[in-house]
Formats: C-alpha cells, structure tokens, sequence
C-alpha cells in the first residue's frame, strides 16, 4: 500500500511508528535516556486534535494494521451507511483492548496496533459514529472496544462471542463512505493483501469504477 497513512514516516500512523506523536513529550518527564513518562490526559487531547490532510485516508490505517498483523484478506462492507471492516492475521493483545493509546505513546512497540488505533482515531475524526472493535482474545473469548476518541473509549472482554478475526464497524455518510473505498482502492490496487470491497476484489472494483459503472 502507498500514500501518507502507510508508507513512511508522515501522518499520525508515522508519528505511531516511531513510538510518540509531535508534541507529546514536550508535555512529559524525562525519566531515562530515550524514555519519556507521558502526561496521558495531554497526550490523549493532543491526538483527539489530530487532523489528516484527507479525512478518507484513515481508511489506510487499517490496511496497514492488517498488512503488519499478516493478514492475507481483508473485506469492506456497506450495510446502508454500517460499514464493516474485518481481517485476518494475529490476534490483537490484552494490552491493546486496555489501553489502546498505549502503542501511540510508546508503552507497547507493536506497529500493527498503532496503525489500528490510528484507524480508529482517524476515522471518528472523519465523522464515523458507533465505532466498535471486537476481537479474539484466545481460542474461546473475545474482547469488544466502544471507540469516540482518544480520551473517550471503553473496552469489555470475557463471555463474549468467540471470533477468529478482528472486525471494526462504524457508521459513516455516503460520501465520506464513498471516499474511504475510494482511498484503499488507489493505494492498494496491485497489494499483496487480499482486498473486497463490497464484494469484489479491490481489482475488479477499481476497474468498475475506472469504466464508470
């Protein structure tokens, strides 16, 4: 995949990958050589005021969450304005699902947990509503997360319905909706990753649109 969410060091998912955000440890204590304790309500504000230069990229986020989770598939469904994203690959930690800031501002150093949480921030700042996230915990429990933003999320895990894949759903506007599929489909035509979007392989839904159907 290209573009500024996954390619290289631009963007907020740049800012994930190298453990902290601009700005971040300006607010924080320098407690070691290269380690920083971060004031987490600061950090939090910072990121909920984050902004992408184009809003429909944070759809990227999230393919290159599955790229660094091994994913071999990822589907795209539009339910009515319900959009729903789920893909394969290793299941995401505990750790994650209690703190899914952690991987912005260094705590854990897993890049396919940032780019999630960069997806999930990107897409509330894109004005997606109901965010949600469930995910396998183990072979026989999962764990759902309640995403608004940076400083308002909530996480529950235990008797939850068993799933082998991790699923995000949000509601979101026909044009935004139509922008994000739009984004994966120029930035990830020729990827390695298996890619549906609304029930056709990301190829043969580029070419649909490239004929003007």
């Amino acid at each position: 995949t290209s573009g500024p969410m996954t390619a290289g060091g631009g963007g907020l998912a740049g800012a994930a990958r190298r453990g902290h955000t601009d700005g971040v440890p300006e607010d924080g204590e320098l407690v070691g050589r290269g380690a920083f304790k971060v004031d987490r309500e600061k950090a939090a504000e910072k990121l909920s005021r984050y902004r992408l230069a184009d809003p429909a990229e944070f759809a990227l986020a999230f393919v290159r969450s599955a790229v660094l989770s091994g994913a071999e598939f990822m589907a795209w469904g539009d339910y009515g304005g319900r959009v729903d994203v789920e893909w394969d690959g290793r299941r995401l930690s505990k750790g994650f699902v209690d703190d899914p800031l952690g991987p912005l501002l260094g705590t854990r150093a897993e890049p396919a947990e940032a780019f999630l949480t960069a997806g999930l921030m990107g897409a509330a700042q894109a004005g997606a509503a109901d965010i949600s996230l469930r995910t396998a915990l183990g072979r026989k429990a999962s764990a759902h997360l309640d995403w608004r933003s940076a400083s308002d999320w909530s996480s529950s895990t235990g008797d939850l319905p068993p799933t082998r894949t991790t699923e995000v759903r949000f509601t979101l506007g026909r044009r935004a909706r139509a922008a994000a599929f739009a984004a994966v489909r120029r930035a990830c035509r020729f990827s390695g990753l298996e890619i549906w979007i609304e029930a056709y392989p990301i190829a043969k839904a580029s070419g649909l649109i490239d004929a003007g159907s």
